[in-house]
Formats: structure tokens, sequence, C-alpha cells
């Protein structure tokens, strides 16, 4: 019943019931007491009339005794019309007048008893009005406190009742509002810290643009220099758009409006391409891509956002491999997963800088000047959201491995 599971009402109830019956079994010993008064009175009255009347009349004694055990209602009203022709009535009987101010008493005593039991009951109930306003006040207070983004965890309890129930509700809402505050807070920061990063990134090569166009406004540049500083402003500004593409990019990943698709990738016409797309980088460096994939393995997942992801990787293998070097790609699966290794031949990750190649803008010691350091954020965010995991171990002098696993049943 939901009147039981008002706060302290239980309690009030019990206490009240205890208090019943206290007066209860008072009233009731009192009662029996009241009776044994009211008999001994009657006893007395009975003893002295039946002295006298044995004194003035012996012979008669055994009459009066055996009247009196064996008395009848006719006897009674006789009795009592005998006693009026004398003028002795109720009200004027020594008897009588003994056991009404008995009576009188035990009025007095039962009504106090009464009332006694009464003011209990009220005291009780004004204990549980106050218990219950103060629960009330605390409740108050600390809303007003969560308006002023105090957040407190003070008034938790767990006794049962209406507004204890309340206040393990708003106890837990506070702890998700604050954990939700915490977020915001921290979403804050690393929106401040990216945007200033964001701003340093693309800063350096603009300054690099302006100061290359200055020069090139200069009368009487040579030819050759012109088109060095074309090439290079060229090369600047690809960066430029490839780091916005990018940050675009994670910010639709970030906000949760893109859709992956969850179709059957060919995984060794996807990394064909990625080796295509790759392969002046590769020229460049006369590195070789070396790409075995199991079985003509297959997963479902999304094919853009996926080439995506091993590209970013691919293209920071190269990067921080030497000339003459390899590069390996491996997809193997079995029942549980599916497995892309990328693994170089390059010149390692320091330890230090190991924990943080995945963070945004991250730049470690062996990076280039080209580096934004938001390729590899980029690609195990991708991973991450079709649900799988991307693992990285490395050496110094013997290269990194990229270890990717996508779960089965669970895109």
């Amino acid at each position: 019943m939901t009147l039981f599971k008002k706060d302290n009402i239980t309690l009030f109830l019990l206490i009240s019931i205890i208090i019943i019956l206290v007066v209860t079994v008072i009233s009731v010993i009192y009662l029996n007491n009241q009776a044994y008064l009211y008999k001994k009175a009657l006893y007395n009255s009975l003893g002295a009339i039946t002295n006298v009347s044995i004194k003035e009349n012996p012979e008669a004694e055994t009459t009066i005794i055996e009247a009196i055990k064996n008395m009848d209602k006719f006897d009674i009203e006789e009795g009592k019309e005998i006693l009026k022709l004398y003028g002795i009535s109720e009200e004027n009987t020594i008897g009588i007048e003994t056991i009404d101010k008995l009576v009188e008493t035990n009025k007095i005593i039962n009504i106090g008893i009464i009332i006694f039991g009464c003011i209990c009951i009220i005291i009780v109930f004004l204990i549980y009005l106050y218990l219950r306003e103060k629960k009330i006040k605390n409740i108050t207070k600390y809303l007003k406190d969560l308006q002023n983004n105090e957040f407190s965890l003070k008034i938790e309890e767990n006794t049962e009742g209406e507004l204890s129930e309340l206040q393990n509700q708003i106890v837990k809402i506070t702890m998700m509002l604050q954990k939700q505050n915490e977020i915001m807070k921290n979403d804050k920061i690393e929106l401040t810290t990216a945007l200033s990063d964001i701003s340093h990134q693309i800063k350096t090569p603009l300054t690099s643009i302006n100061i290359m166009i200055d020069i090139l406004k200069e009368p009487n540049v040579e030819e050759n220099v012109k088109r060095e500083y074309l090439y290079e402003i060229t090369k600047q500004l690809n960066s430029i758009n490839w780091l916005i593409t990018v940050l675009l990019k994670l910010s639709r990943l970030d906000s949760g409006t893109v859709e992956f698709e969850k179709k059957e990738i060919d995984l060794t016409k996807l990394i064909n391409e990625v080796k295509e797309k790759m392969a002046i980088a590769l020229e460049i460096k006369n590195q070789v891509l070396e790409v075995n994939v199991q079985n003509n393995s297959k997963m479902l997942g999304d094919y853009n956002w996926t080439k995506e992801a091993i590209t970013n990787i691919v293209k920071n293998c190269i990067e921080h491999t030497g000339e003459n070097k390899k590069i390996y790609i491996f997809v193997t699966e079995n029942a549980l997963y599916l497995q892309i290794v990328i693994k170089d031949e390059g010149e390692g990750i320091e330890p230090k800088d190991l924990p943080n190649i995945f963070n945004r803008f991250y730049k470690g010691k062996g990076s280039s000047k080209e580096s934004f350091g938001i390729g590899l954020a980029l690609a195990k965010t991708i991973i991450e959201k079709q649900g799988g995991e991307i693992k990285v171990k490395s050496k110094i002098g013997q290269g990194t491995e990229f270890r990717i696993q996508i779960f089965k049943g669970i895109i």
C-alpha cells in the first residue's frame, strides 16, 4: 500500500499503536481495580447491615444469611420499597456515597489516561510532521545548491518512503549532472586546446606562404626561384587543405553525424587501392609495400572510411621509414575477429611517445616538419566507431607495428 511508503508513517503508526496498547492495558488494569473496590464497598455495607440485624434479632440470623445468599429480583424490589418508606434512597445511602466517590475518582483518572494517550499520539504526529518538514527543507536547499552548480551528495540515505526515494533519485540525477558537467568542462578544455593547435598548424604554413609571396612580388626574381617558391606554396596549400579536410572528418565523427555503412568489404581490393594511392610517396623513398591477405578475407563495414583509416596508417609508416625499406600489410582472421597488421622497418617510436601517438596534434620526436599529428587520431576514431580496436608496439631501430582488430558480429 502506498500509505505505508510515506516517510516515517510506518514508525508513526507503530508508535501510535504501542501507545494505544499501553493505554488499553493501563485502563483494563485500573478497571479491574475499580471493580474490586466497588465489590469491597458493597461488601462492607452488607456486612454492617447484617451485623445490626443479627444483634437486634439473633434468631433471624439463619434467615438473614440465606436471604443474602439466595436473594432474587423480587426480594431486591421489595427491599427498595421498604427503604423508601424510611426515606432511604440510592442518593443518600452511606455505602452508595462511598461508591459514588470511587466512581467520580475513577472518571477523572480514566479521562486523564485517555487524554495522556491522545497527547502522546499528538506529540508523535508533530514529531513526524517536523521530521517530514525538515526533510523537505533539506531537499529544497539541495535543489537550490544544484541551481548554483554546487554538487553535494550529503542527503543520500537508505530509509524507505516517498521523500527518501525522491532524495535518492535526486542524488542519481546529481551524479549524472556532475558527470556531464565534468565532460562539458573537459570538452571545453579540449576544444580550446584544439582551436589553439589548429590555429598554430595553419598559421605556420600561412606565414611561410606570405613570405614567399612577398619575395615573388619583388622584381628581378629568377625563374627557377619562382618555380621553387610556387611549388612550395602549392605544397603548403595542399597541406592546409588536407588538414582542414581531416578536421572536418573528425568533427563529423565526434558529433555522431556519420552513418557507417555495413557492407561486405573485399580487403584485397581495398588494400590494393591504398597501395595505388600511396604509390608516388613509396616511389619517392624507393620503398616497397608488401601485401598478404589470407584467403581473400572480407569484413563488414564502411568501405571508404576503412580505406581512410588504413591509408593514414600507411602514410605514417612511409613518413617514419627510411629509403629502400619495406612496409608490410598482413590480413588474417579467425572465428572471433579479423586482424590487419601494418608493419614498417622504420626508426621506431620512443617509449615516452608511444602512449600518445593517437592523441590529436601530438608530434613525437621523429615527426617531420610537414606532419600535423592528426592522421593516426583519425584512423583510431574510424576503427573504434566500427567496433574495432587498434594497438601499437614499437622498438627503436626495429620499426613499428599497428595491429587492427575488427570483431565479428559487432558491426
